[in-house]
């Protein structure tokens, strides 16, 4: 039983950081949920999978694609330095961190294609790492890492007709009750 208590906190130290930089990663042809098992057994082995359409040669540890037999070597997970994380709104993310090798980085937010990423200014390429989070191609160094969420404008578009459409209703509601 749990002690009587305003306020418990629970810790699990097998958790994973909100950044996570690995030196290893595998890429991953196929449909997204038919990677789960590889990835989760990935992630043991302290390795990214990296979903991608066509994988580069030479860029990762295994290619596989659905079906595949796993193939595990062993990676490691690079102790990030001086890491700081803010999140000014919720389509923006800033880290900044040093990293005493080049890898990749997997951070704890949900992939979507419409966020974009820099790295010291840069435009970098984004990646579906792991099933479902951000993953980036991390250098070695000092770095400031911005990702921004574009909302699409569609969603802007169907706002403003949702607007429009409730201020018709109440225009009209009014009108009616006169």
């Amino acid at each position: 039983a749990l002690p009587d208590l305003d306020l418990v906190i629970f810790r699990n130290p097998n958790a994973h950081a909100y950044a996570t930089a690995y030196t290893t990663a595998s890429s991953y042809t196929g449909e997204t949920a038919q990677s789960v098992p590889l990835a989760l057994a990935l992630s043991e082995k302290k390795q990214a999978l990296i979903h991608l359409d066509q994988p580069p040669a030479g860029k990762f540890a295994h290619a596989y694609r659905a079906g595949d037999t796993p193939l595990f070597g062993e990676g490691s997970v690079i102790p990030l330095q001086n890491l700081a994380l803010s999140r000014p709104c919720s389509g923006e993310v800033h880290i900044r961190l040093t990293s005493p090798t080049s890898g990749w980085l997997v951070v704890a937010e949900s992939y979507y294609p419409n966020w974009t990423a820099q790295i010291d200014g840069q435009p970098v390429p984004l990646y579906r790492a792991n099933c479902a989070l951000i993953g980036l191609e991390l250098p070695a160094g000092d770095h400031e890492i911005t990702l921004q969420y574009q909302v699409p404008r569609l969603y802007a578009l169907a706002g403003i007709v949702s607007l429009l459409t409730l201020l018709a209703a109440g225009g009209y509601a009014i009108s009616r009750s006169t």
